[in-house]
């Protein structure tokens, strides 16, 4: 669903909360190799009687690359710029309280498989045609036997401990709303997780603990900063569950403490899964792995921590230079 909110320029008037689905959306992949070339095509009207500022929440896959975005209205073509956050988000604010037409793309804060697009004074029954392509890596699965391709389609509804208001850029007041058909009892614990740091094992062992999770959380940076600092004592193989675990997530929590990640459908079995990573986690890996380009100018690597590899695994590391 989308979230829109009857525009005004003065930030601190009231609006009233409407609701529209999107009108169309469509999915262009192209797939070579271990990567993935998506374009995703969103088509949204406003049906009201005046402006309105639509925001729009999306999922994404964990560490794509978005590399462009373009808004169409009528018979005008805008390709966004990259910018800085708050200077975006001040510029967005700013052509707004002008009358302008604006558009904003923006990761969200607390989870980074999450986007945020706001399209501001949409006119009264205007379509905007939105373009989001992005590059990502293809998940191994099957111990390294097929890639998996997944284009993330629902965002579930997510605990946030710290409960709040959620704004827009440009100050109009409206709230993130997101409901089920069934009631939701969320448990979000980092008590047992801040126990394990406060406990680790003893020298010269390394605890391994198997997590299964939906991922149903919104402060997911915080969870992962807290499993990273004990990386050197730990290792969490995470599972994610059900029709829509945070990616971001599952793993991020293998990643920050060289574990392991997988994802199980709903009606599966999990018990094949759980096979599978307690033979990686009974395994040896390699580790340490350094890179030595020779390209004779700077490199900056990517990832700047280069993670264990397990039987049958992919590596694949990113070299950023200034004058290749």
């Amino acid at each position: 669903m989308l979230r829109i909110s009857q525009y005004s320029s003065v930030s601190s008037q009231q609006s009233e909360q409407q609701y529209v689905p999107l009108k169309h959306v469509s999915v262009e992949t192209f797939i070579k190799f271990f990567a993935a070339d998506v374009t995703i095509k969103q088509v949204f009207r406003n049906d009201e009687t005046k402006p309105i500022e639509a925001v729009y929440c999306f999922p994404i896959e964990e560490q794509a690359a978005i590399y462009s975005f373009i808004a169409r209205i009528d018979d005008r073509e805008l390709i966004a710029q990259l910018k800085e956050k708050n200077e975006t988000q001040r510029e967005y604010s700013d052509a707004l309280e002008q009358g302008h037409g604006a558009y904003l793309l923006e990761q969200d804060e607390k989870s980074q498989d999450n986007f945020i697009i706001n399209v501001g004074a949409l006119p009264a029954g205007k379509e905007c045609h939105i373009s989001i392509s992005y590059v990502s890596e293809l998940d191994l699965v099957e111990n390294g036997s097929r890639i998996r391709f997944v284009v993330p389609t629902t965002i579930a509804p997510r605990y946030n401990p710290n409960t709040g208001d959620v704004s827009s850029p440009a100050g109009t007041t409206s709230k993130y709303v997101q409901t089920a058909p069934y009631t939701i009892e969320f448990r979000c614990q980092l008590e047992p997780l801040k126990w394990l740091e406060k406990h680790p094992p003893r020298k010269g062992r390394v605890r391994q603990i198997f997590l299964l999770t939906d991922g149903e959380i919104s402060n997911v940076n915080e969870v992962l900063d807290l499993c990273r600092s004990m990386a050197t004592s730990t290792r969490i193989f995470s599972f994610g569950l059900g029709h829509s675990p945070s990616r971001s997530l599952v793993k991020g929590l293998a990643r920050a403490t060289n574990g392991c990640f997988v994802f199980i459908p709903p009606n599966t079995s999990v018990d094949i899964h759980v096979g599978e990573q307690l033979q990686k986690a009974l395994q040896s890996y390699i580790s340490g792995i350094q890179v030595d380009w020779n390209l004779g100018t700077t490199v900056m690597s990517t990832p700047t921590r280069i993670p264990p590899v397990y039987a049958n695994d992919r590596l694949i590391v990113y070299a950023l230079a200034n004058d290749p």
